[in-house]
């Protein structure tokens, strides 16, 4: 969609920031539920707190601006965690994966 005014752009990567922190999240709760070591998965669980917190945190700009809570989607977050899932998909050994999870919580933090 072009875009004319700095408001316009303004919002479009307001959007794009929206989305990216749903991807992030629902990414977050996938591996929540596959990590095993008990570490692990309480820093995923703050990190999702922290995720739901921006999402807040966007929707309050969204109705200081009077825009409704819109998704733009996001190809660099879709990118990041199609990298993770790959990762995933290659590491055959649980504490493997944990590390992979670890390391992917991190790049998203």
């Amino acid at each position: 969609m072009p875009m004319k005014t700095t408001h316009e752009k303004f919002v479009h990567e307001l959007a794009d920031l929206y989305d990216a922190e749903h991807q992030f999240l629902q990414g977050q709760h996938h591996m929540h539920a596959q990590a095993r070591d008990p570490k692990l998965k309480a820093m995923i669980h703050e990190h999702i707190a922290e995720s739901k917190q921006q999402i807040k945190n966007l929707e309050q700009v969204f109705d200081a601006l009077g825009e409704k809570h819109k998704r733009q989607p996001c190809d660099g977050a879709r990118g990041i965690l199609s990298e993770g899932r790959k990762a995933m998909e290659e590491a055959v050994e649980p504490a493997l994966r944990d590390t992979v999870r670890d390391h992917r919580q991190r790049c998203q933090g």
